[in-house]
Formats: C-alpha cells, structure tokens, sequence
C-alpha cells in the first residue's frame, strides 16, 4: 500500500479545494433556493477508505447519501452523506417548511424530498469538482445524482459493487456545514478516487506521493 503522511501544507491545500468549492456552493444554493445559505468546511482529512462509516458514526448509522461518479481524466466516485437528523433538518430548508413537519426517519423521504437532496448534493458536487478542475488543470464533472437511505456500511458496500474499477484505499474528507438562520446542519463529503485516478490528483494538487 502506497501511503504519506499529511503536513499543514497538505492541509491548507485540503482547506483551500475545501472552501472554494464552498464559496461556489454557497452562491449556487442560495441562487437555487431564493434564500441566503452558507457553506463552511470545518474539516478536511484523507483517510482509509474502510475507515469512512466511523466519520458519520459507525456502519449501522442510518444515513442519507447522494451519490455519483466523477467522469473525465480523472475517475472517480463522489458521495455526499447526511445523518437522519441533519438530512431532515435540511430537507425543511429545501422546501421551506416548519421543521415540527419533519418525517418520523429518513426511509420516509417521499419523491420531492428525494429530489431536493440529490439536486442539494448535485450543486455541492459540480461546485467542488469545479474547484478541483481549477487546482489541478484535470477535465472532470459528475454524472447523474442517485440517493440511498440506509446503514453507512450498507451505501458504502453498494458503491463497492457498482463501481467496475478498483477503488483507492484513500478518500479525501470534506467536512461540510450548512449554515441557515442561526441552524448548523453538518455533513460529510467523499471524493473517492479509482485507484489510478489518487495519485494523479494528489500529485496535481501539489503533493509529494511515491506511487512505486
């Protein structure tokens, strides 16, 4: 297993993909939603793939997850994961509602409430792959959204069987809050790279990596 170990200069440069790809959301939402949200990213990190359910709370925990491939020079597989709570937090900002309205669990999301999350996790996507493009010079883009509800280890080990190529053992972590009239709704974004895809975005993006 190939493998490095992150310093501030990985991080900044973690932070900076992070938070243009952000910025670039925040626009994007607001715009789609007629309404002023705000994207922060408390958190980067790159971790083993295996290690990506104990992020939002272990492989039982019930999540919402948007979920798309990364065509271009770079393949790859992007997920967007929602505890239950914050998915229905922020599925009441979506559409506007009282948040006393809020579903009983997320297996409950009817048609429109799913749209609303893959339309969510498409913005956010096409924003940070933009931001990626631009660090890197690398021609990506995403594919059609799809979204699950279940246990993390259960969307994880779907994504295992629909994808042809074989995965990194490395994902890069893009914590991400949604910020709306003084409610903090946190999630987790992964961009898990196909095995050849990691080395040429962490080298594009300026890393040393020894990929011998």
């Amino acid at each position: 297993m190939s493998d490095f170990n992150l310093n501030e200069l990985h991080i900044d440069i973690l932070k900076e993909l992070g938070n243009i790809g952000a910025g670039n959301a925040t626009t994007a939402l607001s715009q789609f939603l007629g309404k002023s949200i705000k994207m922060t990213v408390p958190e980067v990190n790159i971790l083993p793939f295996e290690e990506v359910p104990e992020v939002v709370g272990g492989p039982e925990e019930l999540v919402a997850g948007v979920y798309m491939r990364i065509e271009g020079e770079a393949p790859g597989s992007l997920m967007l994961l929602l505890k239950q709570e914050d998915a229905l937090k922020l599925i009441d900002v979506l559409l506007g509602r009282d948040s006393s309205q809020e579903k009983v669990g997320t297996a409950d999301l009817d048609d429109i409430e799913q749209s609303a999350l893959m339309e969510t996790g498409n913005i956010v996507a096409n924003s940070y792959l933009n931001s990626l493009a631009d660090m890197t010079k690398m021609e990506v883009g995403p594919s059609v959204p799809a979204i699950s509800v279940d246990m993390a280890g259960a969307i994880l080990e779907v994504i295992l069987f629909q994808v042809d190529e074989e995965i990194s053992e490395h994902v890069i972590l893009i914590g991400t809050e949604f910020a709306y009239e003084g409610n903090t709704i946190r999630g987790h974004f992964f961009l898990i790279p196909d095995n050849e895809s990691f080395p040429k975005i962490i080298k594009s993006l300026g890393f040393d990596y020894d990929d011998s």
